[in-house]
């Protein structure tokens, strides 16, 4: 049995750099056992963060349409006892790591793919969370840089179809002002997909740490679009922003509900698997196809108020 001694910042590890930070701290520990193994061209070491099953099982599947074999830390829950120590030692035989969603500074905190690259050598990229169109292509290129093959005629297929469903609705969305409010790695992607399909986001606020806030990785996400960036935000600095910026949506997990209610906002409830409890283990991010299911959502939402 590992013991992982250490708390972490946040929430003693159940949240993103808890959970990064333990699966480093586990390639640690087993780092003179296996750390001599010989390179697989197509083994891939997936590192996701805090994120559902139903996205885990996305990337596993994606990764596996070019061809690439993916290992994941933490790993799945029905897959936990399984063959776990052979698991992490082949991690140690991987062509590379992918890391989903850490800033600079976590990078050199709690990343167990720069671990890997400075023990053993093992080359890591890093990519935002594969939300919305943008940042969903930059995940294709990826893997195409790594497999040599281009995404599936099923994936292709699921991209044109929301491409044409945004540009259909890009008018009715077009105007409203938005702020999204939760943990920033979850954000910057659901960030990313709203400017897809058209809204304005003016705000975003994040209750992380300045440190953990990389403006300069936000700015790479939002592009041209000029967002208020909020760090280590409660909700009574947020009303501010709602009434200076006109707010007419708010978009974020379960305790935005108090303030989008008092101040009579449409809101749209959205949060990752440990912050959202209720509703966050059922929600798909990742890709093409659930990228419409969020603009479904959306939809719907303003179709309710009249919009």
């Amino acid at each position: 049995m590992v013991r992982l001694s250490s708390a972490t910042e946040e929430n003693s590890g159940i949240y993103k750099s808890g959970v990064h930070a333990a699966a480093r701290e586990i390639l640690r520990l087993c780092t003179p056992v296996y750390a001599s193994k010989e390179r697989e061209f197509n083994r891939i070491n997936v590192f996701p963060g805090p994120v559902s099953l139903d996205d885990v099982n996305w990337l596993k599947k994606t990764l596996l349409e070019h061809a690439l074999i993916p290992v994941f830390l933490p790993r799945q829950v029905n897959e936990a006892h399984q063959n776990g120590l052979a698991e992490i030692e082949s991690m140690y035989a991987a062509a590379a790591s992918l890391e989903l969603a850490l800033g600079e500074q976590e990078q050199q905190d709690s990343s167990p793919g720069r671990y890997l690259l400075d023990s053993s050598g093992i080359p890591l990229y890093s990519l935002e969370l594969p939300i919305g169109l943008k940042l969903s292509d930059s995940f294709y290129l990826l893997l195409k840089k790594l497999s040599g093959s281009n995404m599936s005629a099923d994936s292709a297929f699921e991209r044109q179809a929301s491409f044409d469903l945004f540009e259909k609705t890009r008018k009715e969305f077009a105007g409203i002002s938005t702020l999204v409010y939760g943990e920033s790695s979850l954000s910057f992607g659901l960030t990313a997909l709203l400017l897809d399909i058209g809204l304005q986001v003016k705000v975003l606020a994040t209750d992380a740490g300045s440190v953990r806030l990389d403006k300069r990785r936000f700015k790479a996400v939002s592009g041209s679009a000029r967002v208020e960036l909020l760090a280590d935000t409660d909700f009574v600095g947020i009303e501010e922003y709602v009434r200076r910026f006109e707010i007419k949506l708010i978009l974020g997990c379960g305790k935005s509900n108090r303030l989008s209610q008092a101040l009579e906002l449409l809101r749209a409830r959205l949060g990752n698997p440990f912050h959202e409890r209720v509703s966050g283990f059922n929600n798909r991010y990742f890709g093409y196809q659930a990228a419409r299911e969020l603009h479904q959502r959306l939809w719907a939402v303003l179709q309710k108020a009249g919009i």
